[in-house]
């Protein structure tokens, strides 16, 4: 009872109930396993947009230039254009093999991030 006493103050103080390594950042690197991906199958025009759900419990951040838009915040979602075949090609890659990666990522567009590439495996760059 104290414990949920607790959280319900917590949650009334900061507004907002984000779990996860997303909080109060600004990165330019996400590191995470690919948990899911969701498939948009509509186009605005110009692309389509596919998602990647990064895994919560095994992200980390690095870099300090990017703010994290809302809705990649709340759903941990990143999307990608799907004309890039060898973006696509990699991250399916990640996702099969159930590695973790690095996600270069830029500003959000209508609350979510943008993956500008991967690093594969995760910290690889750093070799």
């Amino acid at each position: 009872m104290k414990r949920a006493a607790l959280s319900l103050l917590l949650l009334y103080f900061t507004g907002s109930a984000f779990g996860g390594c997303l909080d109060n950042s600004n990165p330019s690197i996400i590191s995470s396993k690919i948990r899911g991906l969701y498939i948009n199958s509509q186009s605005d025009g110009s692309e389509t947009k596919q998602y990647v759900i990064l895994d919560k419990n095994n992200c980390t951040v690095s870099g300090g230039n990017v703010e994290v838009g809302f809705n990649t915040r709340a759903n941990y979602y990143l999307y990608f254009n799907d004309k890039d075949s060898s973006l696509q090609s990699a991250i399916f890659k990640a996702y099969s093999s159930g590695e973790k990666v690095d996600f270069r990522i830029t500003n959000a567009s209508d609350g979510y991030n943008k993956i500008l590439y991967i690093v594969m495996p995760s910290g690889s760059q750093n070799q």
